[in-house]
């Protein structure tokens, strides 16, 4: 399958790997010294955020230090500052084409650029961190958490910033090389698609996104489940659910699918197609007593979150790549967030130009909406 990074080719196999993986990541995070974190979690002050939670922050600073420290610090600050204001302007569907034909120029000129030099893990140089992730466009809402980490490091010396910081990165050190042990089956292409693809998304603006390395679909991976458990009883407790689904689930393309358009430009199935996967939601829906909206852009996701919702519950089916963000981005809107991943990626947008038809587990959907107790209550639907 053209395009393919990652696949969830056993269902069932792979849901029982990452549970298991996230219980002894979070088991030997437990035994750790992280000194710091009590008193981070007290600045923060953010009541529906469990301790483990925040075992992943702590491991998403390492991944992305890591991942993206030397190309941070090799960044032209004028240009980064460009591509911030760019970024802003990137969901405007009025500009869309233009602004995304400059940010992808730019991005590839100035962003792809590293500097090896021996690495010294101050608050400075996570600032610059900071900068370069905004300047990608891809993570906003990572960023956003981690502005209260920059603002923490300012109470903190020099040395105490300088430990955690280490520590963070001999964390993300050590799960890649376990993550893979575990969770490799399922990215194994990975390494093949940036090899095969690089000069294709090469002066285009989701080179950033597309191009991701494999620690960072484990990442998120772990990231799924951990923000599933700690958003999980406020969900639960939600008035109402909504489940939205990617626009790569259509069977029939942009030009003959009969969803009606909403005004907050997310999609809303009609039925046209009985092999439909969002047509098979919809009817789920009905029976499990969710809403579902599809959802073609990021900006019609946070349009879809700008409306009256209150005590609302919300399921994104999503890449692996977004997970995190998507929560993120959920829960800062006051809603409480869950999240099942696509089998596999497949817009035509960022992994093949003709299109993927998505799938993912409709009992881990199940699960989610009503729990494993009650699962086999449902087993027939």
């Amino acid at each position: 399958m053209k395009g393919l990074t990652y696949l969830l080719d056993d269902e069932d196999g792979y849901y029982n790997d990452v549970k298991e993986f996230t219980a002894n990541f979070l088991l030997e995070m437990n035994k750790r010294d992280w000194n710091e974190l009590s008193n981070f979690i007290s600045f923060d002050n953010q009541e529906k955020l469990d301790r483990n939670y925040y075992y992943l922050e702590v491991l998403m600073i390492g991944v992305f230090w890591k991942v993206y420290i030397h190309h941070a610090l090799a960044m032209n600050e004028q240009a980064g500052q460009a591509l911030v204001k760019l970024n802003r302007s990137k969901n405007d569907l009025k500009w869309k084409y233009s602004v995304d034909r400059l940010r992808g120029v730019m991005g590839t000129l100035f962003l792809r650029r590293e500097k090896e030099l021996e690495l010294e893990f101050t608050k400075e140089n996570f600032r610059k961190l900071l900068d370069y992730l905004l300047a990608t466009g891809e993570f906003d809402e990572e960023v956003k958490r981690f502005e209260t980490w920059h603002s923490f490091f300012h109470s903190k010396s020099k040395d105490e910033v300088a430990e955690f910081l280490f520590k963070t990165y001999e964390l993300a050190l050590n799960f890649e090389k376990n993550s893979k042990k575990v969770l490799g089956k399922y990215t194994r292409y990975v390494e093949r698609f940036m090899e095969e693809n690089e000069g294709e998304y090469r002066w285009k603006e989701n080179i950033f996104f597309c191009l991701r390395q494999r620690i960072e679909y484990h990442l998120n991976m772990l990231g799924a489940e951990i923000m599933n458990c700690t958003f999980r009883k406020a969900f639960l407790q939600s008035e109402t659910k909504q489940v939205f689904l990617p626009v790569c689930m259509r069977y029939k393309s942009i030009h003959e699918c009969m969803a009606k358009k909403s005004e907050y430009n997310s999609l809303h199935c009609q039925g046209c197609s009985s092999a439909c996967k969002v047509n098979e939601i919809v009817h789920l829906g009905k029976e499990m007593d969710f809403e579902v909206t599809v959802i073609p852009h990021e900006s019609s996701l946070q349009k879809s979150m700008e409306k009256d919702f209150s005590n609302v519950g919300v399921i994104g089916i999503a890449c692996v790549l977004q997970l995190i963000s998507g929560g993120l981005k959920v829960y800062r809107f006051g809603l409480n967030p869950q999240c099942v991943l696509l089998n596999y990626s497949g817009c035509s947008n960022h992994w093949s130009k003709s299109g993927i038809v998505t799938n993912f587990s409709r009992k881990k959907l199940k699960e989610i909406v009503v729990g494993t107790s009650q699962l086999k209550e449902l087993s027939n639907i």
